[in-house]
């Protein structure tokens, strides 16, 4: 199945860092392992990560989706991807 024009991205061979909400609200745990399996044969390194009972807009603190420590783990994530990489 090709993707929908809006959801088309060009990926080259760089490293990726994929993260989801709760699956079973956004994601389908089928969906996410799709794009980890099509990443994998793309030649794509990469790291998913479920930030089990976080929910989109989890990050931003002046919302009720919140979370603090989803959000910890998504910048130690997101600091270490870019150390790598720049």
């Amino acid at each position: 199945m090709r993707p929908s024009r809006d959801r088309q991205c060009s990926l080259g061979r760089q490293n990726t860092l994929t993260l989801s909400q709760t699956p079973a609200v956004a994601n389908p745990a089928e969906q996410i392992d799709r794009l980890d399996k099509t990443l994998t044969a793309a030649g794509v390194r990469h790291r998913g990560e479920v930030y089990a009972g976080a929910h989109h807009g989890f990050t931003q603190a002046d919302t009720a989706m919140h979370s603090p420590e989803a959000t910890e783990r998504h910048w130690t994530a997101l600091l270490d991807l870019l150390a790598r990489n720049l």
